[in-house]
C-alpha cells in the first residue's frame, strides 16, 4: 500500500482534491503491538500508517464506522 501512495502522490496522479480512502488500518490492533508480536501484515499496515503521519503533504481525516452482528 505504502508504494502505490507514494506514487500516486509523486507522480500527481491523484486528482485536485481527491482522496484516497484506507481501510482497516488498524488490523485488529496489530498495529499497536510490539514490533516482534505483530504479523507480515501487520508491520505492513503499521509502517504505511507512519509514512502517511510522517508526511506534511498528506491531510488525514479519520471515520470510524463498527459493524454489528
Amino acid at each position: 500500500m505504502s508504494i502505490h501512495l507514494v506514487t500516486l502522490a509523486n507522480d500527481n496522479l491523484l486528482a485536485f482534491l481527491g482522496f484516497i480512502c484506507v481501510d482497516n488500518t488498524l488490523l485488529q490492533g496489530q498495529v499497536y503491538l510490539r514490533l516482534e508480536e505483530r504479523s507480515k501484515n501487520g508491520e505492513a499496515i503499521a509502517y504505511c500508517n507512519r509514512i502517511v503521519k510522517d508526511d506534511s503533504q498528506y491531510h488525514v481525516s479519520v471515520r470510524c464506522q463498527f459493524e454489528t452482528a
